[in-house]
């Protein structure tokens, strides 16, 4: 087989692919109307997908480098950031600060299953933890939980949460945009059989973590698209929050 871009093919003069580059960029804006020409006409796998939350930061991070294998380090604390479901999946993302880089090492996820079973995959991960960041609806009381919290029920069993406070999804996004660009994430050198050995299906999810883009009106939706990736994105938000409140 062989892959062709519209540059190689001999198809379109350079001036003829500026014009299409131009023309999508007005009809589409700049960003949409990049990706869109990449794809279309540069056959490109890496351009990014349309309405990524967070495609041009994923991008830097992996083109810098900050992709790579980073495993536990002992020096270091483990934190964890949350996101909450009962009948959706429960995201924990494990985290390391090493200087000013915030690493993510290590991840789990399980859906239908109480605190109890996480507080047990927890205690039996190799870690020292520091602060388990879980968001603002951890407080929420539940009837099979004899009206006590998730907060006050995982304490029981040793887990001490620091409730993030609820803030905009415009917010949550920036601040995770700010924790991207400063974020390194432990990506195997060769592909993995299990995808809990590294953080690459986390890498994944965030990449395609996206808005819908409206054909008719070329806009994007005010919030991104609730699907499988919204959980991880969710925790990662959670993260990025908690980091954002406490630093001076």
């Amino acid at each position: 087989c062989q892959l062709l871009s519209a540059e190689t093919s001999g198809v379109f003069t350079p001036e003829q692919l500026e014009n299409e580059r131009k023309e999508m960029i007005g009809e589409y804006g700049f960003a949409i109307g990049k990706a869109l020409f990449e794809q279309e006409y540069l056959s490109s796998w890496d351009a990014s997908i349309i309405g990524a939350v967070f495609g041009e930061e994923c991008r830097a991070l992996q083109e810098d480098g900050r992709a790579a294998p980073f495993i536990y380090d002992s020096r270091y604390p483990v934190d964890t950031s949350w996101d909450l479901g009962v009948g959706d999946q429960t995201v924990v993302l494990f985290w390391q600060t090493v200087g000013n880089r915030e690493r993510l090492i290590d991840w789990y996820a399980s859906s239908d299953t109480g605190i109890e079973h996480y507080a047990e995959v927890l205690a039996a991960k190799p870690y020292f933890y520091g602060e388990h960041a879980g968001p603002h609806d951890i407080a929420v009381r539940e009837w099979g939980l004899n009206g006590v919290s998730r907060l006050d029920h995982a304490k029981r069993l040793g887990l001490h949460f620091t409730r993030v406070p609820q803030v905009s999804k415009g917010e949550a996004i920036a601040a995770a945009s700010n924790l991207i660009k400063r974020m390194e994430i432990n990506v195997s050198d060769k592909p993995v059989e299990d995808p809990s050995e590294d953080c690459t299906f986390i890498f994944e999810a965030l990449k395609q973590y996206r808005f819908k883009f409206d054909n008719e009106r070329k806009v994007m939706s005010k919030n991104p698209v609730h699907d499988w990736t919204s959980h991880y994105a969710d925790a990662l938000m959670t993260r990025a929050v908690h980091t954002a409140i406490r630093s001076p």
